[in-house]
C-alpha cells in the first residue's frame, strides 16, 4: 500500500460543503476512536530507528514516527521529533493521564536532545527527551522500542525505556470531530495545513 498523505482539519474550521467541492477524498472522525483504530493496527510492527512514515509505515517505526502515524490517522498533526512533541503538548500530572495522553522519557542512552530542533526550535528541555508512548489506561504504555523490538504493551512501571520519565502531554481533544484529507501527489503544495485552508477559501466564496 503506498503512502498517502493527509491534512487533518476541524470541523470548526472548514465548511464540508466547501470540502466536498474540492474533489479531495476525505473523511470525518472522532479523535479518540480514529486513535483507537490505528493502534490496533499498529501493534505488533517492527522496531526500526530512524524510520519514515512515508517509506516505513505501517510495517514499522520508531517510538516518534510511531506516535505522529497514529495520529495523523486522527487529523492531529504534532512536530516529527520527541523533543518537540514534548515541548508542543500540554503538561499534565501523571494523576491526570488519560488514554491518548503522551509519555515522555530520557533512557540514558542513544541520542538525547536537550533542545528543541523544528518547533520552536532552539528552545531549552534540560531534562533530556530520547523515547516516548502513547498511555492507553491501566497503567499501560503503547511504545516502539528496541528494548521489545517492536509496537507492544508494557506496565509504565516496569518498562526498561520509562525507568526515568521526564514528563507527560495532552495534545488533543479526543471527543473532537476532524476532518481527515487525503491530499493527492501532484498536489503536493497543499500538503501543508495553511496552505490547504487557502484553498477551501476559494470554494467557500463562491458558496
Amino acid at each position: 500500500m503506498s503512502w498517502q498523505y493527509t491534512v487533518g482539519l476541524s470541523v470548526i474550521e472548514v465548511n464540508e460543503e466547501s470540502l466536498k467541492k474540492t474533489g479531495f477524498s476525505y473523511k470525518k472522525v472522532v479523535v479518540g476512536e480514529a486513535v483507537q483504530k490505528a493502534i490496533s493496527e499498529c501493534m505488533g510492527a517492527e522496531y526500526k530507528n530512524p524510520s519514515s512514515m512515508r517509506l516505513d509505515a505501517p510495517h514499522a517505526f520508531s517510538c516518534s514516527s510511531l506516535i505522529s502515524y497514529i495520529f495523523t490517522k486522527a487529523g492531529v498533526w504534532m512536530p516529527s521529533l520527541s523533543v518537540d512533541k514534548y515541548v508542543f503538548g500540554k503538561a499534565v500530572e501523571k494523576n491526570e493521564l488519560q488514554f491518548g495522553d503522551l509519555v515522555f522519557s530520557n533512557t540514558g542512552e542513544g541520542r538525547i536532545y536537550y533542545e528543541t530542533v523544528e518547533y520552536l526550535p532552539g528552545t531549552k528541555v534540560p531534562e533530556g527527551v530520547d523515547h516516548a508512548g502513547i498511555y492507553l489506561g491501566n497503567g499501560e504504555v503503547l511504545h516502539s522500542s528496541d528494548s521489545i523490538g517492536e509496537v507492544g504493551l508494557e506496565k509504565i512501571d516496569k518498562a526498561k525505556n520509562f525507568k526515568h520519565i521526564v514528563g507527560f502531554r495532552r495534545v488533543c481533544d479526543l471527543n473532537e470531530e476532524r476532518f481527515v484529507v487525503n491530499i493527492p501527489n501532484d498536489r503536493s503544495e497543499l500538503m501543508n495545513r495553511e496552505a490547504f485552508l487557502k484553498e477551501i477559501q476559494k470554494y467557500e466564496s463562491h458558496s
